[in-house]
């Protein structure tokens, strides 16, 4: 979930973490969840407006049901942190922990060198080789990125959790013996037994398909790019 600056009403937009606790807290249950920032405005003050109204949200909901927000997370700019980390303090919310979303770890490198030791975790979004004609060898080039990604960042912090925040596998693609459901339920229980194994955190892409990624009506209707939903969509 990310938080917009668009409402006046700075929980209107964290339903998932605010409904999460009311759970917790009525049925007894043990959700827990990240809070997502949108830190990506290009103005400094909308940042951290932006920052105010996550804690605000985290404060809210930790308070019907302790514990249930554990962490935030912004996309991309790490830089951010310079921003976040007082505001932590301010709000006596340092328990949080706090982690980057980055889409491709290894051109990021940089910029993690210089936060990684600040950082709790780092989500990495680590597709396939989709050259692979198995989901077998597809799930091993992504492990083999992963453990790149792991040497490199853990020589900077031997803390810092790294964490698959993306991988999939499409149900739908010119191959389709190669693109379809039932590979890719192969590929996600492939994927579950290896994150069990080896106590990884990964995030499935994604719950719901995107067909305006890759509309068949005005795309090319072999695009799988809107395809890596577990539930399709109507029509499709």
């Amino acid at each position: 979930m990310k938080l917009t600056n668009n409402s006046k009403n700075p929980l209107a937009d964290a339903r998932v973490s605010l409904a999460a606790a009311q759970l917790n807290r009525n049925e007894n249950g043990t959700l827990k969840l990240i809070q997502g920032l949108n830190t990506t405005h290009a103005k400094r003050v909308d940042n951290e407006e932006e920052i105010c109204k996550a804690l605000e949200a985290t404060k809210v909901a930790n308070t019907i049901s302790p514990s249930t927000v554990t962490g935030l997370v912004f996309p991309e700019n790490v830089e951010m942190l310079g921003i976040l980390l007082p505001f932590l303090s301010k709000t006596n919310q340092t328990y949080l922990q706090v982690g980057a979303r980055i889409k491709n770890c290894s051109v990021h490198t940089d910029s993690l060198k210089q936060h990684a030791t600040q950082l709790n975790f780092v989500m990495c979004s680590i597709f396939p080789d989709f050259s692979c004609n198995t989901t077998e060898l597809a799930v091993d080039s992504v492990v083999r990125q992963y453990n790149t990604t792991v040497e490199l960042l853990k020589f900077i912090n031997p803390n810092l959790e790294v964490q698959i925040g993306e991988t999939g596998w499409p149900s739908f693609g010119k191959d389709e013996s190669l693109y379809n459901v039932a590979n890719m339920k192969d590929y996600w229980e492939r994927m579950a037994v290896w994150a069990e194994q080896n106590e990884v955190v990964v995030y499935m892409h994604e719950a719901f398909d995107q067909p305006w990624k890759s509309d068949p009506r005005r795309a090319d209707p072999n695009d799988t790019t809107g395809r890596f939903g577990v539930w399709g969509f109507f029509g499709w």
